[in-house]
């Protein structure tokens, strides 16, 4: 069903014809549009939701701010070695990496691991996990997106989370852990000794006009070189309104002229603030190492919105400690797949996530490469360094594993199930993006062979 645009002359504001209630499948995306006075460009058909909103790429990086903030970078992140051959024992069981198998992670790489059901993408996740912790005496962020309760105390006294920490090769013994989570700790008298302790605080977020600045919405959105300017920008015009007040500041961003795409991440972001708490000044904690692994617990929003925002509100800001103050610190997502839609899978793409996707079961990983990973490139206007393929040969599983890291221009040759692969090769090479692909062995997706079509009679051919 094709979708009629018309504009009124009165207000920069695009509207749909209607669409028949049943074809409506999402109509808090619906909602959502018809609240911001967004000018959208065109609507097109999909076979997964009635339109989709197709927004300009964010405007390119000011020359002058990008020396500074490489430089700034280069000083602040260590970059750790990531050997690809301990993934390769942990999924395969073999014994023989590959030399030349050798990523450089530095802090801050956003990985998105993608795979079908039993491909090891929590394996890959387990192996990170131990070779971040083993280099430095950092902090590790897990946020459970499939938590069915609230996790918290010592794990060598919960049973639950021990099994949790075991799922990430961590053994709770071997290093001391305080496993925190987000809402009812906040009651817990242990939790506020330790506030009190180290004069932390929790405060709503309801926007106190005393809070704003410009470095509160970079936390807010995902620091970068881009967001600090557009976030200056708004600052500008948000100190001249004679009231200060979080309807002030979504009408500076309104005002401020910025791109569509970068405006309407910050409405959305500013209008998931109202009325929400959560403990902020976790600096003296961390330092402390008085928290180790913090776990987000998902269960307890109701929205997948609330979920994602709260998710990438802590990742920006365990990665902001991580930069500023030298922090070791690594945000990890499991499970994320589900949240990750629309204009939240642009939140999360722009934040400091390891991403570890899940994408229907007894799905072969190449109809998967196919459907997601130019989907989500596509969607999100991504910086893409390179696609790393992990191939493991549909053998036996004693044997060796063929590791490609597959860098831009040689993309084609390996990765041919991606349709529209020249989409990627248009992105920049800038940009600290890793798009993981683990193909799983065919001992866990077995693949059914077509029978042979027996044809009674001889054939003649003329």
């Amino acid at each position: 069903m094709k979708l009629k645009l018309w504009k009124r002359k009165d207000e920069n504001k695009v509207k749909l014809s209607p669409i028949p209630k049943e074809k409506l499948v999402a109509p808090y995306l619906k909602h959502k549009v018809s609240q911001l006075s967004v000018p959208f460009t065109t609507y097109v058909e999909t076979s997964e939701l009635p339109f989709e909103i197709q927004l300009p790429p964010p405007s390119p990086l000011p020359k002058q701010i990008k020396p500074e903030i490489h430089a700034t970078l280069e000083t602040l992140t260590p970059t750790y070695k990531l050997y690809i051959g301990r993934i390769i024992r942990t999924i395969t069981g073999s014994h023989t990496p590959s030399e030349n198998a050798i990523v450089d992670v530095s802090e801050g790489t956003r990985l998105f691991v993608l795979g079908a059901s039993g491909a090891g993408k929590t394996n890959l996740c387990k192996v990170f996990v131990e070779e971040y912790f083993k280099n430095t005496p950092s902090s590790i962020f897990i946020f459970d997106m499939e938590s069915e309760y609230i996790m918290m105390g010592r794990p060598n006294e919960d049973p639950k989370l021990v099994d949790l920490l075991g799922n990430f090769g961590l053994e709770p013994q071997s290093f001391p852990v305080r496993a925190l989570s987000i809402p009812q700790v906040l009651e817990d008298d242990e939790f506020k000794t330790l506030l009190n302790e180290y004069n932390c605080e929790r405060y709503p977020l309801r926007i106190d006009p005393n809070m704003i600045s410009s470095d509160l919405l970079q936390l807010l959105i995902g620091p970068s070189p881009t967001t600090k300017a557009y976030c200056d920008a708004v600052m500008r015009v948000y100190r001249e309104m004679p009231e200060k007040s979080l309807d002030s500041l979504m009408q500076a961003v309104s005002d401020a002229g910025l791109p569509t795409q970068m405006k309407k991440r910050l409405l959305l972001t500013l209008e998931g603030l109202r009325g929400m708490i959560m403990p902020l000044n976790l600096k003296s904690l961390i330092e402390n190492r008085k928290i180790n692994v913090f776990f987000f617990p998902a269960e307890y929003f109701p929205s997948a919105s609330e979920r994602v925002f709260w998710a990438v509100f802590f990742a920006n800001f365990v990665m902001s400690l991580a930069y500023t103050y030298q922090v070791g610190a690594l945000a990890v997502m499991d499970e994320a797949g589900e949240f990750a839609r629309g204009e939240l899978t642009e939140r999360m793409v722009k934040t400091n996530i390891a991403g570890l996707y899940r994408r229907g079961r007894k799905r072969r990983i190449d109809s998967i490469l196919a459907s997601n990973i130019g989907g989500v490139l596509e969607d999100v206007k991504m910086n893409v360094k390179g696609v790393f393929y992990f191939r493991i040969p549909e053998t036996a599983l004693s044997k060796s594993m063929e590791a490609k890291a597959v860098i831009r221009k040689d993309l084609e040759p390996y990765v041919t199930s991606i349709k529209d692969y020249q989409a990627i090769m248009d992105f920049p090479a800038e940009g600290e993006t890793y798009i993981i692909s683990v193909r799983p062995a065919q001992s866990y997706l077995p693949v059914k062979k077509k029978k042979e079509e027996k044809i009674a009679g001889p054939i003649t051919l003329i």
